[in-house]
C-alpha cells in the first residue's frame, strides 16, 4: 500500500520571492514567513518518509520534531510586526500554521498509530480510515492555502516583487 501524507494542498501557497526592483524589506518579510513554513514542510516530508518504515518509534520522533517546528514557526511568525500596515500575509500564515498544529496533534498522530502497526497488520478498516484522514485534511486545508496564496499574491503585487515556485513543490506533488 502506498502511503501518502496529505501535505498542504499541494503546497499552492508555498513560494519564494525574487527581487524585482522592489524593496528588500518586503522580500525579506515574505521570505521570513516562507522560510518558517518551509521548516514545517521539511519536517512533514521527513514524517511522510518515515511512514514506509513501519517503525512506531521512528515515526514518533519525526512527529515530535514536526510539532516542535510548528510551535517554533507559529511563535515567531505570530510575533512579526505588520508590514507597512499589511497584516494579511502574516495572519494567513499564522492561520495555516495553526491548522498544521491541529492536524499534527490529531490526524498525524492517528496516522502514526495506524501505520505503526506494520503493513501486515493494517486492516481494510485502517486503510479506509487513512483515506478518510487524507481526504478530510485536503478539504479543510484548501481554505487556508487559498487565503495564503491570495495574501502572498496581493503582497507581491503591492510591493512589486515576483513570486516563483517553492523548492519543495515537486516533492509535495510527487507524494
Amino acid at each position: 500500500m502506498k502511503k501518502k501524507l496529505p501535505l498542504v494542498a499541494a503546497g499552492l501557497a508555498l513560494f519564494f520571492v525574487v527581487h524585482c526592483g522592489s524593496s528588500n524589506k518586503a522580500i525579506n518579510y515574505n521570505d521570513r514567513i516562507v522560510g518558517y513554513q518551509n521548516k514545517i514542510i521539511e519536517k512533514m516530508l521527513a514524517l511522510a518518509d518515515s511512514f514506509s518504515q513501519a517503525n512506531p518509534a521512528a515515526m514518533q520522533v519525526k512527529l515530535l520534531a514536526l510539532n516542535g517546528q510548528i510551535d517554533e514557526s507559529l511563535a515567531v511568525v505570530s510575533r512579526m510586526q505588520d508590514f507597512k500596515g499589511n497584516t494579511r500575509l502574516r495572519d494567513a500564515a499564522v492561520a495555516l500554521f495553526e491548522f498544521y498544529r491541529d492536524i499534527a496533534a490529531a490526524e498525524y498522530a492517528e496516522l502514526v498509530d495506524i501505520l505503526g502497526k506494520g503493513t501486515g497488520n493494517v486492516t481494510d478498516g485502517d486503510r479506509d480510515r487513512l483515506q478518510e484522514i487524507q481526504s478530510n485534511i485536503t478539504a479543510r486545508e484548501a481554505e487556508f492555502d487559498k487565503e495564503l496564496q491570495e495574501a502572498q499574491k496581493e503582497f507581491a503585487l503591492k510591493y512589486n516583487i515576483e513570486v516563483t515556485e517553492n523548492k519543495y513543490q515537486k516533492k509535495i506533488d510527487g507524494m
